[in-house]
């Protein structure tokens, strides 16, 4: 029951999230300049697919059980949520804080 709660509220809010990133969008140059002006957006985003597309730890688990026996491995599965987290919310908050020197 928990489970289908938790992928209905994070239907709602991955979108809400990626509007945060909306309107730091320099959308004034193209191509390659498009990239380089909008890397920390972009990386902002990429967290957040990130997070919207990675498969739970039962799933990791059930095609690769070796990965239960190594106490690293198993670290790094449960953290890998907070890590794509921080990378979001720093690139967020460096944008704004961008914005706020200008």
């Amino acid at each position: 029951m928990y489970r289908a709660f938790a992928e209905r509220v994070l239907v709602i809010l991955i979108p809400l999230t990626l509007l945060l990133f909306v309107p730091y969008l320099n959308q004034n140059v193209k191509d390659f300049d498009f990239i380089k002006k909008n890397v920390i957006v972009l990386i902002g985003l990429l967290s957040v697919a990130g997070l919207s597309f990675m498969p739970p730890k039962l799933t990791i688990f059930k095609y690769f059980p070796i990965l239960q026996q190594f106490p690293i491995v198993v670290f790094i599965i449960y953290w890998r949520w907070i890590f794509l987290i921080v990378i979001a919310t720093t690139s967020y908050f460096l944008l704004y804080l961008k914005r706020i020197v200008k």
